[in-house]
């Protein structure tokens, strides 16, 4: 488990942007799942952690995180039921050791009624190469169709911020020409068919590839954070908050998630 090194951590009043309106960026992301599935994320927020994996015990800076409160009212809440295997809460996120911490959905991460989705996250990580699986919408999505997964390099593409969607078809992965930087939002737009698969980082699109996948809808999957299947990949650093949605945002509402993401680091300009 990753604890908190008590540097910057202390808490501090979120500022609205300029000219945003009265509804808070919280309920304007919930508003656009409007029924689609998926789930969103705060790590930042220890109103919705709890220690234990059965939704008790309140979290401090440096409490084990054992449970995540999905804020899109869908459901899928993220568990951790070892307990040296929780990661650690902090004030810009919970901490995985890049050793074994990880969170599973309690339930099968249902997309199957949808080709359609978008995935953006918000992470601090030791350094670009830090980790590899950030999440992961079944056990091994090279091997299953209907899959998703946003990860950290692989083989020769040490650092470089990769991002897997694939349907009966297993394209190559999609993912930026160089290493991120250590703090990043990372938005990505997934279509099976027609094809699209869009990346950006820091909000700048460095990926749009039209490269096939096949047929058929995202499956009904476990979600993995931080590891592959719960037992390697593990990542390292620190994750905000996450947006998994179920349906095509417009290039506003993909924004819009961006914003909320980026407001526990304020990473974007």
């Amino acid at each position: 488990m990753m604890i908190s090194n008590g540097i910057g951590l202390s808490p501090c009043p979120r500022r609205a942007r300029a000219g945003s309106p009265a509804l808070s960026l919280t309920a304007r992301v919930h508003a656009l799942f409007g029924g689609a599935q998926g789930g969103m994320w705060d790590f930042t927020d220890p109103s919705t952690l709890r220690q234990m994996s059965n939704g008790t015990g309140a979290v401090a800076d440096g409490d084990p995180v054992g449970w995540a409160q999905d804020l899109s009212d869908n459901g899928n809440h993220l568990v951790q039921a070892v307990a040296f295997k929780r990661p650690g809460f902090g004030w810009e996120g919970a901490g995985f050791d890049g050793v074994d911490d990880s969170f599973n959905s309690i339930d099968l991460f249902d997309l199957s009624a949808t080709g359609e989705l978008v995935v953006c996250v918000a992470l601090d990580r030791p350094s670009p190469s830090a980790g590899r699986i950030i999440a992961e919408i079944t056990s091994n999505s090279s091997v299953n169709a209907g899959t998703i997964a946003l990860f950290n390099g692989g083989n020769a593409s040490i650092g470089v911020d990769r991002f897997r969607s694939r349907g009966t078809a297993n394209p190559a992965p999609v993912g930026f020409a160089e290493p991120g930087p250590n703090r990043a939002i990372i938005s990505c737009v997934g279509r099976i068919s027609p094809s699209m698969r869009v990346m950006r980082r820091n909000g700048v699109e460095g990926v749009n590839s039209t490269s096939p996948q096949g047929t058929g809808t995202y499956g009904s999957w476990p979600l993995y954070i931080g590891s592959r299947g719960g037992d390697s990949e593990f990542f390292s650093g620190r994750i905000a908050r996450l947006v998994i949605c179920g349906r095509l945002p417009s290039p506003e509402e993909t924004a819009l998630i961006e914003a909320w993401c980026d407001e526990p680091l304020r990473v974007l300009p």
